[in-house]
């Protein structure tokens, strides 16, 4: 999986793209080899609210009963939502508050 940005992004999202490159070698991401399950919704809502929503759901423990991700799909995962975050142009909920 490479992440790539928009054309237009700004180079702070050039850098995320980059450094999330970097972490995600030949042999695959964490999230391909212990989490294939996700890609597909990843992939298709690149860059949109619906995948914000998506990361912010699976990523918040509401249930007990889940054993929740192995580290390296979390932190895999918390890369991507600060990534498809700053393509989405969503804005920190402090800045929504005023």
């Amino acid at each position: 999986m490479r992440v790539q940005t928009r054309p237009d992004s700004s180079a702070k999202s050039a850098d995320f793209a980059a450094a999330a490159n970097d972490s995600f070698a030949d042999e695959g991401t964490a999230i391909e080899r212990l989490a294939p399950h996700l890609i597909e919704q990843i992939t298709s809502s690149w860059g949109t609210w619906r995948l914000h929503r998506f990361l912010s759901r699976v990523t918040m423990m509401d249930r007990p009963d889940r054993q929740g991700f192995h580290p390296e799909v979390a932190k895999e995962l918390f890369t991507l939502f600060l990534l498809n975050k700053e393509l989405a142009c969503i804005p920190d909920y402090r800045d929504i508050s005023r």
